[in-house]
Order: structure tokens, then sequence, then C-alpha cells
């Protein structure tokens, strides 16, 4: 999970990874007290797009299950629209979100994969 939210830190669609293993995040000293190593867990606050570029990135993927249920041993994909969080004060959410949770495959191939969604996102982002 680490390798995978380093990686997306750097993509030009994701305005922020959320994730307090990265010495970027504002919660690292508390993650960095209580924890000893990286969750699986992530959330990844993409740019601002239409709906059919949500649809074409999801359906993009392969290694990655769509759903809500996390704790399992393969990876899993949900997708969170910014309106869900517009309501809550205590969230400063910019764009859509989207929650990963990592599994067991390689991280190579589930950066490979998360690439060449964000890629398709992208494309049907600017239609």
């Amino acid at each position: 999970a680490f390798a995978v939210a380093r990686h997306l830190c750097t993509h030009p669609m994701i305005r922020k990874v959320h994730f307090p293993a990265l010495a970027s995040s504002p919660d690292h000293a508390l993650w960095a007290r209580d924890h000893r190593g990286p969750g699986s867990l992530m959330s990844l606050e993409l740019v601002d797009a239409p709906q059919q570029a949500m649809s074409a990135l999801f359906d993009r993927l392969r290694l990655f299950s769509i759903g809500a249920s996390w704790g399992g041993v393969h990876s899993i994909a949900a997708f969170y629209p910014r309106e869900e969080f517009s309501s809550r004060r205590f969230c400063d959410i910019a764009g859509p979100m989207v929650r990963l949770s990592i599994g067991l495959e390689p991280a190579e191939d589930l950066i490979h994969e998360l690439d060449a969604a964000l890629l398709v996102f992208e494309e049907q982002r600017q239609l």
C-alpha cells in the first residue's frame, strides 16, 4: 500500500492521497507515534470530472473488486462523489473520492492498472 500511495502522490489527476504513512500527510506524526507499519487503506481525492470519467476509470479496473468491504486479501475500490462530503463541515474534500483497500497483489501490477485507469479517466474528463 505504501508503494501505491507514494506513486499516486505525483499523478496529475489526483489532488491528494489520504494515507497517514506518507510523510506529507498532516496526520503523519500521530500515525508514526501509534503504528509500526502502514495500513492497507487509502483515499484518493481526484480532480473534478463528469460521471462518465469516473465510470471509465472503474470500468478499467480488473485487479480491484468494486465494493465497500475492507480487510480482505484482495484489492477493492469504492467511489464517493464530492457531494457526499459537501454537507460535512469537518471535511475539506474538493473532488470526488476513490477509496482503496490494497490486497496481496503485487504493487507493480496495482500501480500499472491504476495508471491505465487514470489515463482513461483523464481522456474522458477532457471530452
